[in-house]
């Protein structure tokens, strides 16, 4: 038997399964709102992540080749503050992980680390230093004590080596004011190495051996069984088969 509270009954019961469905429906499209959300900002927050890293190895790339290139070889350009402090900007700035040890020095035979205490004393034993080590390395070439692979990085930090302990020296020559024909010589020996370093070319360095015999002989008071090569101007006041070589004829 029907009763009149049986019409509002079923009509409470229909609203409260409709309220109930709608409740679910909305939480369900709720989370998947929420989780397209999660997948589009994920993807952004890792590129800005990613983008993050690779503009700071690009700035600090940018910044270490700076360091490395924008500093001229330090016999073509001495600046005011390098002659007033003796420190050169590249041995200033350049950082202590990426400065290579010399391989060409011996306890007994080292070039002047510290250019702020460099004094007139200091810079001339750079010289003579400086020819010297030049002398002992490019004669294991000559004696066939050294097969220089052209490839091979030991190589390159060989010939790096040779090229910064040439530019020492004329520097120090520069800065000295020491003889202009001395000074010529010592600042043609590093192109000359970088020259055949550059050409993968034995005859180059044969030729910057000659160079540095006879320095070493003129300069050092080296004694040596060998004649002179005739090829510096210090000595023989002739460098024409080096000014060929460098393509300066």
């Amino acid at each position: 038997m029907k009763t009149p509270f049986d019409k509002s009954l079923k009509q409470l019961e229909h609203d409260i399964s409709w309220n109930e469905s709608r409740k679910q429906q909305t939480k369900i499209k709720l989370v998947e709102e929420m989780q397209k959300t999660g997948r589009k900002q994920k993807p952004k927050g890792q590129l800005a992540y990613y983008s993050s890293i690779a503009m700071f190895l690009l700035v600090a790339s940018i910044g270490l080749n700076y360091l490395l290139n924008t500093t001229p070889p330090i016999d073509q350009s001495i600046t005011h503050v390098e002659k007033q402090t003796g420190i050169s900007l590249k041995e200033k700035w350049l950082p202590a992980f990426i400065q290579q040890k010399n391989v060409l020095e011996t306890d007994s035979l080292q070039l002047t680390k510290d250019y702020s205490e460099r004094t007139e004393e200091t810079m001339k034993r750079d010289v003579e230093v400086a020819i010297h080590i030049l002398y002992l390395q490019l004669e294991k070439l000559e004696e066939g004590k050294w097969d220089p692979d052209f490839d091979r990085e030991k190589d390159h930090i060989i010939f790096s080596d040779m090229i910064s302990a040439a530019n020492q020296a004329s520097t120090a020559a520069h800065l000295l004011d020491l003889d202009n024909w001395l000074y010529a010589d010592l600042y043609n020996i590093s192109p000359l190495i970088a020259e055949a370093r550059d050409k993968k070319d034995i005859d180059g360095l044969v030729l910057a051996y000659q160079l540095v015999h006879d320095l070493h002989v003129a300069y050092n008071g080296y004694e040596s069984d060998e004649p002179s090569y005739g090829v510096t101007l210090y000595r023989d006041a002739n460098n024409d088969s080096i000014r060929e070589y460098l393509g300066r004829k």
